[in-house]
């Protein structure tokens, strides 16, 4: 049996925060953009991983570099339009 631990990375920037004040949420969506490309590619690889009908994400590299464009487009859409509402 194959055992999966889940980690967690922390960002280098550290906390969204100066001297106990919240920085602005600019900074935060420059982070979420910044982790877009990172974070799709997780995404794909947990897919692949943990649903049994992703698998063929292993052995399909178009099909495998499809999904990542979308997951990486969806990312960077989200960010988009979270900005565009958090003004």
């Amino acid at each position: 049996m194959r055992r999966v631990i889940n980690a967690v990375r922390i960002s280098p920037v550290g906390l969204f925060c100066r001297n106990g004040i919240l920085a602005p949420m600019g900074s935060f969506f420059a982070e979420l953009a910044r982790q877009a490309s990172a974070n799709a590619r997780r995404e794909v690889e947990a897919y692949a991983r943990e649903i049994p009908e992703f698998g063929f994400l292993d052995t399909n590299s178009r099909a495998r570099a499809e999904t990542l464009e979308y997951a990486l487009w969806l990312r960077r859409r989200t960010v988009e339009l979270s900005r565009t509402t958090a003004s």
